[in-house]
């Protein structure tokens, strides 16, 4: 395939919000630079990545000892990029697939070449879109891809690139469902533990599992180091806390880890922690759970399933129905009490998928349920009353006046608290559509 060249535009004059007097700044005008800095190294970020294809190009394999990086006296393009940006190997490779996305070479991915090309994205977020998308095929279009990329872009705003990823990968599963199963075998085929014997003695381990495994690890070492749902507490209490158990997290999570072997081995029967089991939610359609079709979704896993992975966990672990405003659970109870039922938080994991903020990731199970109006005002502990926040965000509601308004049409926002110049946000779910 022929490589055309790049365009690259003449050097354009860019300026820098000063540094002088900083520390005087009030709180709005320090964000508002920081802003107007961010915008202009994403300006750098694409010009460099033009400037890194261009140099891929003139390195091209295909040239042997002409191209560009042999006759600088390196291997691989990745190497001289290394040597002139400094970058990791990675970032360079990202900065060559950047440069290739800005100069057309993946017209499907036109929306997510201009966004990087104005600033609205990062290098770092369009490479993860364009990545997780990947290229069209017998069973996905360039028109579904392109529409797909357009919905990503708008939703990428103050997003980690790391989720940016997962929202792609989850958009091209639901448009070629058939390639998820082949993508979970692939998953499961890449399964390992490795160990071995550090010279001061000490013995290390590393795993790689797949989703639906890696989700029955975390969840057995969160039920053993998590023994009751997250609290507030005061600054006395978690000291105490800490004084009365000095290990670090990672500590707590091997000594878990440790546990939970000792206690398989000894075991005789699966009840390992008492009443509080490993648990894992899946969601799925009733559709694609009957006919095995469609895709399914692992709380606390970012990639979809395939929905026979669902059926499976039915065979072995029986279902839990997560159904919103259906009979069968009282999910709406009024002010009859003040905290959440269990039905009414499994809903509102189901429903909102983690705490609604947007770009936090904590996942459902270490949120807490929050009362949109407080119980204090009449509010009510029904379903559309309640959302999901993290204990951080949580916190920073109450003590910052923050307000969580509802829409006629639920639509859900989080409001600045009195006298902010921060703007509305408004709040959407961390479960992925299952599209059948």
């Amino acid at each position: 395939m022929a490589i055309q060249t790049l365009p690259i535009d003449r050097p354009r004059a860019i300026s820098l919000p000063s540094t002088a007097g900083i520390s005087h700044r009030d709180d709005r005008a320090l964000l508002d630079d920081m802003a107007e800095i961010v915008a202009v190294q994403r300006q750098v970020e694409g010009t460099l990545a033009v400037f890194a294809a261009e140099l891929a190009r003139r390195s091209d394999r295909s040239l042997g000892q002409s191209g560009l990086a042999a006759r600088e006296g390196f291997a691989r393009v990745g190497d001289l990029l290394q040597a002139v940006t400094g970058v990791s190997k990675s970032a360079s490779g990202s900065l060559v697939a950047a440069g290739e996305l800005l100069a057309g070479a993946k017209p499907w991915l036109g929306s997510v070449a201009r966004a990087m090309e104005s600033g609205e994205l990062s290098i770092a977020t369009g490479a993860a879109i364009a990545a997780g998308l990947g290229t069209p095929g017998a069973d996905v279009s360039a028109d579904a891809l392109a529409d797909a990329a357009v919905e990503l872009v708008e939703s990428a705003a103050g997003v980690a690139p790391e989720q940016s990823g997962a929202d792609a990968r989850r958009r091209r599963a639901e448009l070629d469902v058939a390639s998820v199963a082949d993508l979970d075998e692939h998953r499961f085929a890449k399964r390992s533990f490795l160990s071995g014997t550090n010279p001061d003695g000490t013995v290390w381990g590393r795993y790689v599992a797949d989703p639906e495994n890696g989700a029955v690890i975390m969840d057995a070492l969160r039920t053993i180091t998590a023994s009751r749902r997250p609290e507030f507490r005061d600054a006395d209490e978690v000291a105490a806390e800490r004084e009365h158990d000095p290990r670090t997290p990672d500590q707590r999570d091997f000594d878990a880890f440790v546990s939970i072997i000792k206690l398989g081995i000894s075991s005789k029967d699966q009840h390992l922690f008492g009443h509080n089991d490993a648990t894992v939610r899946v969601h799925v359609s009733v559709e694609s759970l009957t006919t095995g079709d469609g895709v399914a979704w692992i709380e606390g896993v970012d990639d979809l399933q395939p929905a026979t992975t669902a059926q499976r966990i039915a065979c072995t672990a029986g279902i839990i129905p997560i159904i919103l405003d259906r009979t069968g659970n009282v999910l709406n109870v009024g002010r009859a009490q003040r905290l959440f039922t269990t039905a009414q938080r499994i809903a509102l994991a189901a429903r909102d998928g983690g705490c609604v903020i947007p770009g936090c990731r904590v996942p459902a199970r270490f949120c807490e349920s929050h009362h949109t109006t407080p119980w204090r005002e009449g509010g009510k502990t029904d379903l559309a009353d309640g959302v999901l926040l993290c204990r951080f965000h949580h916190h920073m509601v109450h003590a910052q006046q923050w307000r969580i308004m509802r829409d006629a049409d639920s639509t859900y926002w989080l409001e600045p608290p009195p006298g902010s110049r921060a703007p509305r946000k408004r709040l959407t779910s961390k479960t992925p559509p299952l599209r059948t």
